[in-house]
Formats: C-alpha cells, structure tokens, sequence
C-alpha cells in the first residue's frame, strides 16, 4: 500500500524502519514457539490449569523483553538506521516508538494464542486477523493523507490492538468453555 500511497525514499525509509521493530514480534514468536510443546502436552492431558499458567509465565516474560525492546528502539534505533542506512535514513525516535509499539502489542497477543495453537483452533485469528487488516487498509486507502508514513504505523497498530482486544476477550470467556482461562490460572 505504501508503494501506491508516496514516493520510493519513503517506502525505502518505512520498510527499514519496519524491519528493525519487527524484531519486538520474534519475541512473542520465540515464546510461543517454545512453551507450544508444553502447553499441547499439559491440554492433552487435561491439565488446562497448569497450561494456562504456562501461557501467563510466558507472556508475562515476553511483554516484559517488548517493552525493553521498545526502549531500545526509542532510544538507539535512529542512531541504528542512520548507521544502517549510510545516513541517508533518518527518523525521529518518536516515529520509531510509535512504530515499535505496534510489535511490542503483538506480543502482548500472540503468546496467548498459543492455546488456540495448541489446541488447533488458531484458524480463528488468522480470519480475524485478515477481516481487520482488509477493514483498516480500506479506510487508510479511503482517507490517507499526507504522512503516510504515521498512518502506515497507525494502521499497523490498530491491526494489532484490534486483534490483541479479540485474544484477549476470547481468554476471558475462555475459548467456549465454561470458565474464563484468567480464572483457571488462580
């Protein structure tokens, strides 16, 4: 979208920008990936109280290394593209906040998830991830202005919270079943 939106150097400036924040998400990916294994064991099981606090640990743990990671970005990660980047890219520390908060709100999701992963209903989000990401880029397209850069990241954080408002709800009615997940980890 940011091709069709602005001119190459800003494309080239975002997508350089993108790719240093996503490292935030790896964070939520090397979790999940991680306590999956366990997690599936203690369900198969029918330990769900135990799996549970598994996923809390983790997550816990894993927004705790996004924010450090959001830290980082805010406080070195111009200096990091300007070096990257020759000195042709320069962005302020605040944009890269705004755009690292995005990554740091998929973790605060995705390790979660890895119930619906491990109990093999993790189809769900990617429908819900998909519907949201089609209904915020249409109204991007609908009404961009001239900062597309600060749209772009306002769009990709609002993907994220929108999803992270669904785990998150879908946790505290507990995936169908008859008691709330955050209730289980007591």
């Amino acid at each position: 979208m940011m091709n069709y939106l602005t001119n190459p150097s800003t494309v080239v400036a975002f997508t350089m920008a993108r790719t240093m924040v996503r490292l935030i998400m790896q964070v939520g990916m090397v979790f999940s990936n991680a306590i999956r294994p366990e997690v599936s064991r203690l369900l198969g099981e029918g330990n769900d109280t135990q799996a549970v606090k598994v996923i809390l640990r983790g997550s816990v743990l894993a927004a705790g290394l996004a924010v450090i990671g959001l830290l980082g970005v805010a406080i070195v990660g111009p200096w990091l593209l300007q070096i990257w980047s020759s000195g042709e890219v320069k962005l302020s520390a605040k944009f890269l906040s705004l755009l690292a908060l995005h990554a740091m709100v998929n973790v605060l999701w995705y390790v979660p998830a890895t119930y619906l992963f491990a109990i093999n209903r993790h189809a769900q989000i990617s429908w819900v991830y998909m519907c949201i990401s089609i209904l915020v880029f249409l109204g991007w397209w609908m009404f961009y202005g001239e900062n597309t850069m600060l749209e772009a990241s306002l769009v990709m954080l609002t993907i994220e919270l929108l999803t992270a408002i669904f785990i998150i709800r879908s946790w505290r009615l507990g995936y169908g079943s008859q008691t709330s997940l955050w209730s289980r980890a007591k």
